[in-house]
């Protein structure tokens, strides 16, 4: 199929294809099932040491409380009251213990939305590479699945860290950077 494109959409869509993480890249290219189970267990040990490295830097899983900015696109970890650290956001989906279910943030968000910067490329990622999971807005699965589809956004995304942030019936997966102490 030929599209034609903008020279934002050109320059996006070249740049997504410059850099393909090496378990991202199959021998042809859309990865066979047990690639992708490799992308899947690769990406999920990478976002484990990512956690590890973050959290004993900036302890951010220590806080009891934790508060999401939109309009700023940060969260803040805090305690007693007293704000101790500020990260970036970008979301990646949610998932619901009511309907046992994962739903991408690009359902939710206009895709020109800062917020889910990256995440709206990855059904385009997910098409040419044949990762099914990639391309379906929502599905019924378990926690694990929805822990593993953010270690594969931050994985081909890039990220310091992930927070999953429980707000009533629903878990919120986001990618964390920029992280800075409040002063």
């Amino acid at each position: 199929m030929i599209k034609i494109l903008c020279t934002h959409c050109w320059e996006s869509a070249r740049a997504r294809n410059e850099r393909i993480p090496p378990l991202a890249r199959g021998k042809a290219v859309q990865l066979s099932k047990d690639e992708q189970r490799q992308l899947v267990a690769g990406a999920t040990q990478q976002l484990n040491r990512a956690q590890e490295a973050a959290d004993a830097k900036w302890g951010f899983l220590t806080f009891p409380r934790w508060d999401f900015d939109s309009d700023n696109r940060t969260v803040t970890f805090s305690e007693r009251g007293s704000r101790r650290l500020i990260a970036n956001v970008r979301m990646v989906g949610s998932y619901s213990t009511k309907s046992s279910s994962f739903q991408w943030a690009w359902v939710l968000y206009d895709h020109d939305e800062p917020m889910i910067d990256g995440i709206v490329d990855l059904p385009a990622f997910g098409e040419v590479r044949g990762i099914e999971r990639l391309t379906t807005n929502y599905w019924d699965c378990d926690i694990v699945e929805g822990w593993e589809m953010t270690a594969v956004a931050a994985y081909l995304l890039g990220c310091e860290a992930v927070y999953r942030a429980p707000f009533d019936n629903l878990y919120w997966f986001m990618l964390l950077s920029g992280f800075r102490k409040v002063t």
